[in-house]
Protein backbone atom coordinates (compact mmCIF):
# COMPACT_ATOMS: atom_id res chain seq x y z
CA UNK A 1 0.00 0.00 0.00
CA UNK A 2 2.86 2.24 0.54
CA UNK A 3 3.87 1.89 -2.50
CA UNK A 4 0.65 2.76 -3.80
CA UNK A 5 0.48 5.93 -1.89
CA UNK A 6 3.96 7.23 -2.89
CA UNK A 7 3.46 6.18 -6.63
CA UNK A 8 -0.19 7.80 -6.63
CA UNK A 9 2.22 11.07 -4.95
CA UNK A 10 4.47 10.54 -7.48
CA UNK A 11 1.93 10.99 -10.32
CA UNK A 12 0.16 14.04 -8.39
CA UNK A 13 3.27 15.46 -7.78
CA UNK A 14 4.27 14.56 -11.87
CA UNK A 15 1.03 16.61 -12.73
CA UNK A 16 0.87 19.40 -11.09
CA UNK A 17 4.52 19.63 -12.48
CA UNK A 18 3.12 19.42 -15.91
CA UNK A 19 -0.02 21.56 -14.72
CA UNK A 20 2.34 24.49 -13.93
CA UNK A 21 4.72 24.12 -17.31
CA UNK A 22 1.06 23.93 -19.21
CA UNK A 23 0.05 27.36 -17.50
CA UNK A 24 3.60 28.64 -18.42
CA UNK A 25 3.42 27.53 -21.80
CA UNK A 26 0.42 29.18 -21.85
CA UNK A 27 1.30 32.29 -20.56
CA UNK A 28 4.09 32.41 -23.04
CA UNK A 29 2.32 31.66 -26.05
CA UNK A 30 -0.16 34.67 -24.91
CA UNK A 31 2.51 37.31 -24.41
CA UNK A 32 4.33 36.28 -27.52
CA UNK A 33 0.77 36.50 -29.07
CA UNK A 34 0.29 40.31 -28.25
CA UNK A 35 4.26 41.18 -28.90
CA UNK A 36 3.45 39.53 -32.89
CA UNK A 37 0.09 42.00 -32.20
CA UNK A 38 2.35 44.63 -31.34
CA UNK A 39 4.84 44.16 -34.20
CA UNK A 40 2.01 43.21 -37.11
CA UNK A 41 0.11 47.21 -35.62
CA UNK A 42 3.53 48.60 -35.25
CA UNK A 43 4.34 47.03 -39.05
CA UNK A 44 1.24 48.46 -40.46
CA UNK A 45 1.95 51.70 -39.27
CA UNK A 46 5.02 51.86 -40.92
CA UNK A 47 3.47 50.56 -44.32
CA UNK A 48 0.92 53.86 -44.24
CA UNK A 49 3.56 56.28 -42.98
CA UNK A 50 5.54 55.09 -46.03
CA UNK A 51 2.93 55.11 -48.45
CA UNK A 52 2.29 58.76 -47.63
CA UNK A 53 5.71 59.80 -48.05
CA UNK A 54 5.93 58.12 -51.13
CA UNK A 55 2.72 60.15 -52.67
CA UNK A 56 4.00 63.11 -50.48
CA UNK A 57 6.74 62.86 -52.97
CA UNK A 58 5.03 62.36 -56.12
CA UNK A 59 3.24 65.49 -55.21
CA UNK A 60 5.91 67.25 -55.21
CA UNK A 61 7.42 65.66 -57.94
CA UNK A 62 4.64 67.05 -59.84
CA UNK A 63 4.59 70.62 -58.04
CA UNK A 64 8.03 71.16 -58.86
CA UNK A 65 7.51 69.98 -62.74
CA UNK A 66 4.76 72.86 -63.06
CA UNK A 67 7.03 75.37 -60.99
CA UNK A 68 9.31 74.44 -63.97
CA UNK A 69 7.05 74.95 -66.77
CA UNK A 70 5.83 78.41 -65.61
CA UNK A 71 9.81 79.28 -65.11
CA UNK A 72 9.83 78.48 -68.88
CA UNK A 73 7.06 80.13 -69.95
CA UNK A 74 8.26 83.15 -67.78
CA UNK A 75 11.65 82.83 -69.33
CA UNK A 76 9.96 82.60 -72.73
CA UNK A 77 7.51 85.25 -72.28
CA UNK A 78 10.81 87.85 -70.54
CA UNK A 79 12.57 86.92 -74.06
CA UNK A 80 9.95 87.87 -76.15
CA UNK A 81 9.02 90.66 -74.34
CA UNK A 82 12.80 91.72 -74.57
CA UNK A 83 12.75 90.95 -78.60
CA UNK A 84 9.46 93.31 -78.82
CA UNK A 85 11.14 96.23 -77.14
CA UNK A 86 14.26 96.10 -78.87
CA UNK A 87 12.17 96.44 -81.87
CA UNK A 88 10.08 99.01 -80.39
CA UNK A 89 13.00 101.05 -79.78
CA UNK A 90 14.80 100.65 -83.58
CA UNK A 91 10.92 101.88 -84.30
CA UNK A 92 11.32 104.98 -82.60
CA UNK A 93 15.33 105.39 -84.01
CA UNK A 94 13.55 105.04 -87.44
CA UNK A 95 10.93 107.58 -86.01
CA UNK A 96 13.02 110.32 -84.87
CA UNK A 97 15.14 109.80 -88.04
CA UNK A 98 12.23 110.52 -90.36
CA UNK A 99 10.66 113.51 -87.96
CA UNK A 100 14.62 114.94 -88.08
CA UNK A 101 14.05 114.48 -92.28
CA UNK A 102 11.18 115.94 -92.43
CA UNK A 103 12.21 118.76 -90.47
CA UNK A 104 15.22 119.49 -92.12
CA UNK A 105 12.88 119.43 -95.38
CA UNK A 106 10.43 121.61 -94.03
CA UNK A 107 13.40 124.49 -93.30
CA UNK A 108 14.64 123.74 -97.15
CA UNK A 109 11.12 123.83 -98.24
CA UNK A 110 10.41 127.36 -96.12
CA UNK A 111 13.85 128.86 -97.40
CA UNK A 112 13.32 128.24 -101.00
Amino acid sequence: MDEICTGTSEVTEAMEIGLAQVVNGTNLVRETQQSLSAVVSATNNIKELVAEISQTSVNQTQQFQIVTQVMANVSAISKETSHETAQISDSFKELEETSNDLQTNIRQFKVD
